[in-house]
Formats: C-alpha cells, structure tokens, sequence
C-alpha cells in the first residue's frame, strides 16, 4: 500500500528499511522547499485520496513537521495485526535552506 500511495513529490521517494513500521518499510526522500508548503501540498493531496489528519498529532514549524493520517475507512494495510489499525505518519525534517527529508511509513496503534 505504501508503494501505491499517491504523494505530491517531485520524483518517486525510495524504499528503506524502518524497524518500527508496519511491514518495516518506509519512504524517504529528500526534496526542495519549506515545511509549511510541503505539509500543505501533502494534506490536500492525502485528503483527496480519502485520508484523514489526525489533527492532535499535527506540529508544523522551521524545522519540519509531524503529519499523522488515519488511512480512507474500510482500508486494510498489510501486515496490520487482527484487531488492530494503522495510520500513515509523514515526518520531514529541514536539512538546510530550502532542502528537507521526507520520510513516509505506516504505523501501528
């Protein structure tokens, strides 16, 4: 599902290896321009696609931002344990002017 997931980025971000996420892969790329227009172009495209933000997990400032999506209903993620459900969680980081890491996973809760 993460490799199908539609994201507003200049070329496809790579696959890699993430211990704590849900089927212990991510997506990680690093792009030009600000966090607050990142999150943006994210959060409208995301939504677009049925997702949900969790707004309480939303931080957003100078340094990156924390973006948590509750998947479209009736969507089963691979690799979620009976029972239990995922969410997407979106973290970018600011590695220099106008330069930030994007990493992309699903996470159990």
């Amino acid at each position: 599902m993460l490799k199908g997931l539609s994201l507003p980025l200049p070329k496809p971000a790579a696959s890699l290896f993430a211990a704590n996420a849900i089927g212990q892969t991510s997506r990680n790329t690093q792009l030009p321009g600000n966090p607050e227009e990142l999150l943006a172009r994210l959060k409208a495209s995301l939504a677009q696609q049925g997702y949900r933000e969790r707004k309480i997990n939303t931080v957003v400032g100078a340094w990156g931002f924390n973006l948590v999506m509750d998947p479209p209903p009736g969507t089963t993620v691979d690799g979620t344990s009976e029972g239990k459900a995922a969410a997407l969680v979106l973290q970018a980081t600011a590695i220099g002017p106008n330069r930030i890491n994007l990493n992309v996973r699903f996470e159990g809760l």
